[in-house]
């Protein structure tokens, strides 16, 4: 069964039931406290100003402006995020990535809905979404736990799937000289080196230029009991001047009309009513994804020669295989194959080897935390 295309539009588009209300809502203490939007760049953020401080108020104790930092204090900890940056610090030495970076606007800090939802529970304030990304209850939380990670095997090594993104006769996207598939595949055999070196336990979706389906490749993770699945991926666009990295976890909708063509390419082969099925389930480890790529992305923008698309943001969208893998995934864009520039060092062996390393950097420093009993919310 497929949806029809009325509904597949809203999904991929990033329409969403109640997207167009004037208001972000906050359930707390028994009542509903409605805070205006603060609209930039096309994008909805939710003022820390004094309705919400009022709203918080017996969870979380200040809120604080000190330039380029805004600090938040609830039960002894603060949480210190920069403007502009995905990365904030709580307590001074323990470090977490959020969906979106705080900004400061009219004069107040502002955040996005999911990072005012990952800050609070950084502060041990319970939280839960009513409505996704638009109205949020203080206290009781709805979303299962998250997932008790696997018994390790042998050496109890930390297991990561990797997924070269097309093969055999999906050849993904094609520039004058390269296809993705090639590309991707490469790539993951170096990414794999490399995590062996640093003592992980590593096994790809395909191995050679071969066809594999999406839904194949998703079970392979499940069938492992991957603690982590890493989707290699080449990005394409029309407007050939497109350049940088990306990086994706799981999200109900496409943020932008860039991101749906590319979810509407990537999903080609797949059923939508797999993926929103999966919504509840996948967003369990919403939170260690973010980490894994955040990590991921800094690593790629600083040390590989390519840039960043989104001001180190790691983003949301609907990919298959991110909703249906049961675990903490991410997806890497590497760089646009439609670029010339891009295309020219995707080719180079020293430049795929160079993004191998960074993979591998990025996914080795948040192991140790997923390694953990149980993967924390953040």
């Amino acid at each position: 069964m497929r949806l029809p295309l009325a509904l597949l539009a809203v999904v991929l588009s990033g329409a969403a039931l109640g997207g167009e209300d004037a208001s972000f809502i906050l359930d707390a203490g028994g009542s509903q406290i409605a805070v205006k939007w603060v609209e930039c760049d096309g994008e909805k953020w939710v003022p820390l100003g004094p309705r919400l401080k009022e709203a918080l108020r017996g969870s979380v104790d200040d809120v604080k402006v000190r330039l380029p930092f805004i600090e938040m204090t609830a039960k002894g900890e603060t949480l210190k995020m920069a403007v502009g940056l995905n990365r904030v610090m709580k307590g001074g030495n323990e470090m977490a990535w959020f969906p979106d970076p705080a900004r400061f606007e009219d004069g107040l800090p502002v955040l996005s809905a999911r990072s005012l939802a990952c800050a609070l529970n950084s502060l041990n304030v319970e939280c839960s979404w009513v409505t996704p990304g638009s109205h949020l209850r203080l206290g009781s939380v709805i979303i299962p736990p998250p997932r008790i990670l696997p018994k390790r095997e042998g050496n109890g090594a930390f297991h990561v799937v990797l997924d070269p993104g097309h093969g055999g006769k999906d050849g993904g996207a094609c520039g004058r000289r390269l296809c993705e598939k090639t590309v991707t595949l490469d790539l993951a055999k170096r990414v794999r080196a490399n995590l062996r070196e640093k003592g992980f336990k590593v096994t790809m979706t395909r191995e050679t230029d071969v066809t594999v389906g999406l839904q194949e490749r998703v079970q392979m993770a499940t069938k492992f009991e991957a603690d982590l699945f890493v989707s290699l991926h080449v990005n394409a666009s029309r407007n050939k001047s497109a350049r940088g990295v990306e990086t994706y976890i799981y999200g109900a909708k496409a943020q932008g009309l860039a991101e749906a063509e590319l979810v509407r390419r990537e999903n080609a082969e797949s059923d939508y009513v797999d993926i929103i099925v999966s919504d509840l389930e996948q967003r369990r480890h919403n939170d260690s994804s973010i980490r894994v790529a955040g990590s991921i992305e800094e690593a790629l923008v600083r040390q590989s020669g390519f840039t960043g698309r989104s001001g180190m943001r790691v983003k949301e969208a609907p990919f298959y295989v991110l909703a249906r893998a049961k675990r903490p995934a991410v997806l890497i864009e590497v760089g646009f194959i439609s670029n010339g520039d891009e295309e020219r060092k995707l080719a180079s062996s020293w430049t795929r080897q160079r993004l191998s390393e960074c993979i591998a950097t990025g996914v080795a420093e948040e192991a140790a935390r997923l390694s953990g009993a149980v993967s924390r919310r953040l």
